[in-house]
């Protein structure tokens, strides 16, 4: 019986420390890639706590935003227009942000510049997601 509890406790035990790494090299990849585009624009920031906070607060409203944002997307449907509302709630979510923690400094042209490259990625992977699904069909 001790050991039956024992053997859960492990497995339950590793996969709780699997989950644990893979949040840490998300975040990690995510913290470094934030980190490298802040330094090529000259973004600067007090502290790694400051940055950490900044990302976790943008990532928090960028979710939030992100209701609105489809509704209008699904509403409206023009590619422009997807364009300006992506990019609006996404300069939104990274501006107060970047107003709120008062240890980062972002120039707002760098502001609107991320908001378009997020843009570009994000239609990026859209566009892979959809040949996948065409392929397989």
């Amino acid at each position: 019986m001790m050991k039956h509890i024992l053997g859960h406790m492990l497995v339950v035990t590793f996969i709780f420390l699997l989950i644990i790494f893979a949040l840490a090299i998300i975040i990690g990849g995510y913290f470094f890639d934030v980190t490298g585009f802040f330094a090529i624009f000259g973004v600067t920031y007090d502290s790694p706590g400051s940055l950490l906070l900044f990302i976790l607060l943008s990532f928090g409203l960028g979710f939030i935003f992100e209701i609105p944002e489809k509704f209008l997307n699904l509403l409206i449907g023009h590619k422009f227009i997807t364009f300006v509302v992506e990019c609006f709630f996404t300069w939104l979510a990274i501006h107060i942000a970047d107003e709120v923690i008062k240890g980062i400094s972002i120039p707002l042209d760098v502001e609107f510049l991320a908001c378009m490259f997020l843009f570009v990625i994000q239609q990026a992977f859209e566009d892979l997601e959809e040949k996948k699904n065409v392929e397989a069909e």
